[in-house]
C-alpha cells in the first residue's frame, strides 16, 4: 500500500489534492485570469479529469462556465462543443445560451430562488434540444454504458445492456436534475445505495416495471412481493408527492422562500413523471418537453424575464 508523500488538513467535497501535478489538474484559484480574458469568481465542482469554475467574460460582461481539463482528458467534449459552436454562428437557428440570472444562491446557500430555478431548467431543456438537433447524444455513437452517476442514470442500461442508449437516456437524467434544481437534494436519494435500492425507488415513484425487466430485476423480493408490492413500511416509500412536498415545498417553507402554488406543482410533477417513463420509446423528446403545460407557463416565461433583466 503506497504512502502519501503529502500532508494537509482534510477538505471535505473537494478533488484529491495531490492530483495537483504535471499531467493532473491544472492549479486555479479565485481571481485567476484566463486567456486574459475570462476573470475567475467561483469554483463550481470537479471530476476525474478536470475542474469546472464560474468567470466573468470581461470583454462581454457576462458569466460563463470553464472547465479546466487535466492533460489526458479525452477531447471529444471539446471536438463536439466546438462544433456546436460553429453551428450556432453559423445561424442554426439555436441562440447561444448563457447561463446568467445573478441571484443563483440563496439566504441558505443551497436553495435557488424559484424564478432562477424555472430560467435555468428552461435554459438546460433548450440547450438539450439543440445538441440533439444536432445529432450529439448518448445514440450518436452507439453507446451501450451509461456514464452518468446511478441516481442520474436511466433504466435500460440495467435491464437492456445489449440496446444502444438513445436520446431518451438524456431526458432520464434530465427529468432528475430539474428536480434537483428545485430541492435540497437529488431525486433519487442515492449517494451510499446500491444499484437494487436505487431501482426500487424508482418503483415508488414510477410504479410496477415492465414485466420483462421485472423478471430480470435479480434482488426484487429484497423490496417487493412478486405483485411489485412494497414490503417495506410505508415511511420508507417515497412517492413524487411525498418527495415534492417535504424536498421542495417544506425545505422552501423552512428558509421562509416563496413555494410552488398547486397548479404549477401539478404541471411539474406531470413533467417529471413524463420524462421518467420506464420505456425510451415513451419518454418526451426535448422539443416536446419545451410544449409542456410547466414549460409554457413558468419555466420559459421565468427565461424571459431573466433574459430581458440582463438585456
Amino acid at each position: 500500500m503506497s504512502t502519501s508523500t503529502f500532508e494537509y488538513g482534510y477538505i471535505e467535497d473537494v478533488e484529491w489534492l495531490e492530483d495537483y501535478r504535471p499531467g493532473g489538474y491544472h492549479p486555479v484559484k479565485i481571481d485567476d485570469r484566463l486567456n486574459e480574458r475570462y476573470r475567475v469568481v467561483h469554483k463550481l465542482g470537479y471530476g476525474t479529469f478536470s475542474t469546472a469554475w464560474l468567470a466573468l467574460d470581461e470583454q462581454t460582461s457576462k458569466y460563463v462556465a470553464i472547465k479546466v481539463g487535466t492533460a489526458g482528458a479525452d477531447r471529444s467534449e471539446v471536438d463536439v462543443l466546438s462544433q456546436l459552436t460553429a453551428r450556432v454562428a453559423a445561424g442554426s437557428g439555436a441562440a447561444d445560451q448563457t447561463l446568467k440570472d445573478a441571484k443563483m444562491v440563496a439566504s441558505n446557500r443551497r436553495l435557488l430562488q424559484l424564478d432562477v430555478a424555472r430560467s435555468l431548467a428552461a435554459q438546460l431543456v433548450m440547450a438539450i434540444s439543440f445538441v440533439h438537433s444536432q445529432g450529439y447524444a448518448h445514440g450518436d455513437k452507439a453507446r451501450f454504458e451509461s456514464y452518468s452517476p446511478l441516481i442520474l442514470r436511466p433504466p435500460e442500461p440495467v435491464f437492456e445492456p445489449t440496446i444502444p442508449l438513445s436520446f431518451a437516456a438524456d431526458i432520464w437524467t434530465l427529468g432528475c436534475i430539474i428536480f434537483e434544481l428545485f430541492a435540497q437534494r437529488s431525486l433519487i436519494d442515492g449517494v451510499l445505495a446500491p444499484p437494487s435500492e436505487i431501482i426500487a425507488q424508482e418503483i415508488h415513484l414510477q410504479g410496477p416495471l415492465p414485466p420483462e425487466w421485472w423478471e430480470r430485476y435479480e434482488d426484487r423480493f429484497e423490496w417487493f412481493d412478486e405483485a411489485q408490492n412494497p414490503t417495506s413500511n410505508e415511511c420508507d416509500i417515497w412517492s413524487w408527492d411525498r418527495r415534492f412536498q417535504q424536498w421542495i415545498q417544506e425545505a422552501r417553507r423552512h428558509y421562509a422562500m416563496d413555494v410552488m402554488d398547486e397548479q404549477e406543482g401539478v404541471a411539474l410533477l406531470d413533467m417529471l413523471r413524463w420524462m421518467l417513463a420506464w420505456k425510451p420509446q415513451d419518454r418526451p423528446t426535448a422539443d416536446e418537453i419545451l410544449d409542456a403545460a410547466w414549460m409554457k407557463k413558468w419555466a420559459l416565461p421565468a427565461y424571459e424575464r431573466a433574459q430581458k433583466a440582463w438585456a
